[in-house]
């Protein structure tokens, strides 16, 4: 006698689940080892976001037009945290290295610190 079809959709799903699990731990991996690299090749550019993250909002800030510690905006998201945005939703839901990975990621792309004017000038970068 064959499976009851809610069998095999769950069977189904719970195969998607498991993909997707399975992918975003290499995405995690892949993103710690890039930013340790980062911090060894650019001086400690993590010290650099974690300061500008002071004068931001908390890592799991939710509100308005801006998202987690470093303030993303729904373009700055779907430009250079593609990934994650798919994967967690918006930016308060990633974990913190996560979110100073995307902003080196923005940062190494030519942005420099200018998406964070006034907070780059306190801590000294701009």
């Amino acid at each position: 006698m064959p499976p009851p079809p809610i069998t095999i959709r769950l069977t189904r799903r719970l195969a998607v689940l498991g993909r997707t699990v399975r992918r975003q731990g290499r995405i995690i991996r892949k993103l710690r080892h890039s930013l340790r690299a980062s911090v060894d090749t650019t001086g400690g550019l993590a010290h650099a976001f974690l300061c500008i993250h002071t004068f931001e909002g908390s890592w799991t800030d939710a509100g308005g037009r801006y998202w987690g510690g470093l303030q993303f905006d729904a373009g700055f998201m779907s430009t250079y945290g593609r990934a994650f945005l798919r994967a967690w939703g918006t930016a308060d839901h990633w974990p913190a290295f996560v979110q100073v990975a995307v902003a080196e990621s923005a940062y190494l792309s030519g942005r420099g610190f200018l998406p964070w004017p006034t907070t780059a000038r306190l801590c000294g970068l701009l």
